[in-house]
């Protein structure tokens, strides 16, 4: 952002961002976009073909939901097309999964070549495989399919091509990497296999990383890199923005609890959020001031059902003049 620091002489930001009354929140994650591209090795396809489609998965929010472990569509897929190379020779023709890279992806499909006699087996080896993510799932995904229909296609990878996209599905590091260790239950960091891109030229595996640790973010774009490295890719990066990292010593932080508690006579919820705030970007420019996110309650937020409790925004405005008041 094009903020100059210079022009601002505050020690003490309040962001009224958040979307819940009594809860401050104090940390936020800062995150990368990570895209991994394999050029496409085209030959012509003499064998019959197979469509698989894995479809039924929950998804959810990349950021607030990847703690609850629910499955990701590629990435069973990933899996799905190992099982089966371990047992048969074929190629893949078309692959992509998921919509947004930050969206856990409830569904992937790909289309296969093999040898006819394979095709049964095929079809044995995934009934097998989406019965093994059922039970793996029955919590999180219970409602996982897969379905499977007989195809025809004219050309397909090369069967590099078809080892190097199974490689890298199963070896892309995918979900929550580390837990925070100043606040119980927060993803510290984590990634998001969200998107499988498929054109004439190119696979792109699109991941979406997160993290309020800098460094925790860098290692994992790393051992991206070094993945891809390995497995003769391209790895590239875009749309970072930073993170707002805990403080442990916060007297805006403390000034709040006891002021809510003053008025409402207990204490607040002292929380994180593991996706991004203004208060990450505020805070790569004014890395000296103290900072603290609060608001009143929203609902539905971000869609056109979006509404706000006006009596939460009246007790909000009794909450922010105590405050001023106690900072002087």
């Amino acid at each position: 952002i094009a903020l100059e620091p210079k022009y601002l002489s505050g020690k003490v930001l309040l962001n009224i961002d958040s979307e819940e009354e009594g809860v401050f929140l104090v940390s936020c994650a800062g995150g990368i976009t990570s895209n991994v591209y394999i050029s496409n090795q085209w030959e012509s396809a003499k064998n019959p073909a197979l469509k698989l489609y894995i479809k039924g998965l929950k998804g959810g929010h990349s950021g607030m939901e990847i703690i609850k472990q629910k499955g990701n569509a590629n990435k069973l897929m990933g899996r799905l097309l190992y099982q089966i190379s371990k047992e048969i020779l074929f190629n893949i023709a078309y692959i992509s999964g998921g919509a947004k890279n930050n969206a856990i992806p409830r569904e992937a499909e790909t289309i296969i070549t093999t040898d006819s006699k394979n095709l049964e087996t095929v079809k044995q080896i995934a009934e097998n495989a989406i019965n093994i993510f059922k039970n793996e799932f029955r919590v999180q995904d219970p409602d996982i399919v897969l379905e499977i229909e007989d195809v025809k296609v004219e050309k397909q990878l090369s069967k590099d091509e078809t080892n190097k996209i199974i490689s890298l599905l199963n070896l892309m590091p995918n979900g929550v990497q580390t837990m925070s260790k100043n606040i119980d239950g927060l993803v510290e960091s984590s990634l998001n296999l969200g998107v499988i891109e498929f054109n004439e030229e190119k696979v792109t595996l699109i991941s979406a990383i997160r993290s309020s640790v800098k460094t925790l973010k860098d290692e994992i774009v790393d051992r991206i890199k070094i993945l891809s490295l390995l497995l003769e890719a391209k790895a590239e990066t875009h749309s970072d923005y930073p993170e707002w990292q805990y403080e442990p010593d916060s007297v805006i932080r403390e000034l709040c609890i006891a002021t809510f508690k003053e008025i409402h006579g207990y204490n607040p919820k002292i929380d994180a959020i593991h996706a991004g705030l203004e208060c990450g970007l505020l805070k790569e420019k004014m890395q000296d001031v103290d900072m603290i996110s609060f608001g009143p309650n929203l609902y539905d937020v971000h869609t056109p059902e979006e509404h706000m409790s006006i009596s939460s925004v009246q007790s909000l405005w009794i909450f922010l003049k105590k405050l001023l008041k106690n900072m002087k």
